[in-house]
């Protein structure tokens, strides 16, 4: 095995118990740099600065290769950026597996020149009689998810200006962009 496949390997197994666990000094430091935790470096007792000081320099120039690679697992990637502050949030939201209904407000999106792959961050809310407070989630859509969420989107307001819609303000005009796709 390549220092390398140790070294994602390692980062990994720590993502995927949300730290370093049983990892030794050495692999916790580089495993806390491959997934850009530097929350878990302060548990650690240490600085960016003073990790990269404490690693191997074969194992420092094989960071970002490794990240690279780790990156490339969104599944990985979206657990071992999750903090337990972020975790504590969503659980007030909704239990692991528990559908709720929202209200969303866009907040921003974002995405990189050249690839499908869009962010969509809304201010959600529970949907309920009581003001409820807002939670900001970032949604990472899928390219293969894109074409079947703008076809959605686009038949439910073709549907709905067929006539008025019901949630339409009163000098509220047809968009364009309903008829040119």
């Amino acid at each position: 095995m390549s220092t390398l496949e140790h070294l994602v390997g390692k980062a990994r197994h720590a993502a995927a118990i949300d730290g370093p666990g049983p990892l030794s000094k050495g692999e916790a430091l580089a495993a806390a740099l491959i997934l850009n935790r530097p929350d878990w470096l302060a548990d650690m007792g240490y600085t960016i600065a003073e990790a990269i000081d404490r690693l191997e320099e074969d194992w420092v120039r094989l960071i970002p290769q490794a990240a690279r690679i780790i990156s490339a697992s969104d599944a990985v990637t979206r657990r071992a950026s999750i903090s337990s502050q972020e975790q504590a949030q969503l659980s007030t939201l909704a239990p692991t597996g528990v559908a709720v209904d929202v209200n969303a407000k866009l907040y921003s999106y974002g995405g990189s020149p050249g690839y499908r792959r869009l962010t969509l961050t809304f201010d959600v809310s529970r949907v309920s009689p009581e003001k409820e407070p807002e939670h900001r989630l970032c949604l990472n859509i899928r390219p293969e998810d894109g074409e079947n969420i703008v076809r959605h989107i686009l038949e439910a307001h073709r549907l709905a200006w067929q006539g008025t819609p019901l949630d339409s303000q009163p000098d509220q005009k047809r968009p364009r962009w309903i008829d040119n796709p």
